[in-house]
This record gives structure tokens, sequence and C-alpha cells, in this order.
């Protein structure tokens, strides 16, 4: 069976996500998440453009990618998804260990912080 997961969330709407990334693979990632937010999907374009969640919480759209190299950049489907979603913020979580911005509205946070920090996501 390939890794990945699934997530269901019931609330002002419900979806399903399925990943193959190991950083969302982790437990205690995945129930900050469903603690957070009323609706999560997984959004991608013909052109090849995606975004591994887009989180709606109270009319605010979050994208969250996650990324297993050291230093994450800003790439052209992360524009696009900003552009196009019309997100407020789009947080890129990693597997290191520093936080560090990418743009006005684009942060790059370590796994654990985005765990622990709810204002994060």
């Amino acid at each position: 069976m390939a890794q990945g997961f699934y997530l269901h969330v019931s609330g002002t709407g419900c979806a399903a996500v399925r990943s193959k990334n190991p950083l969302f693979q982790s437990v205690p990632f995945l129930e900050r998440i469903g603690s957070l937010i009323d609706e999560v999907y997984f959004w991608a374009t013909h052109s090849g453009a995606e975004l591994d969640l887009l989180l709606i919480k109270n009319g605010t759209r979050v994208g969250v990618e996650c990324k297993r190299i050291d230093a994450p950049r800003l790439t052209p489907a992360m524009r696009t998804a900003l552009a196009d979603l019309e997100l407020n913020k789009l947080v890129v979580v990693y597997s290191g260990t520093q936080p560090y911005k990418l743009a006005d509205n684009v942060r790059v946070l370590p796994l654990s912080q985005a765990i622990q920090d709810e204002a994060s996501l």
C-alpha cells in the first residue's frame, strides 16, 4: 500500500485529502489542523500547480505546503495558489529547525513549530 493519508473534515463543509508527503503523516500535525479549521481541501490546476492543503477558518484562507528540502523557496506553483485562491497567508512546513519569511504573506516553519503554534496556521 502506498504511503499517504486520508482526512475527512465535517463542519461547514467536508473534504477528503490524500498525500504521499511524509510530513503529513505526523499524527500531531493532522490532529492540530483538524482542531483549527472549518474546511480543508487539496488544490491543483490542469497546468500542474498544486497546493497540499487549503485551510479555511472563519473565512480566512491559509495555504499549507510541505517540503522535504533544507531551504524551501517560493515556487511558481505557490505564486499561482496565492493569486488564484486569494490566500491570506501561505505556510510552508518543512523538516528543518529555523522559521523564516519568503514573502509578505509567506512563512516557512519547522514542523515542530507548526504543530505547537496555533497562530502559525
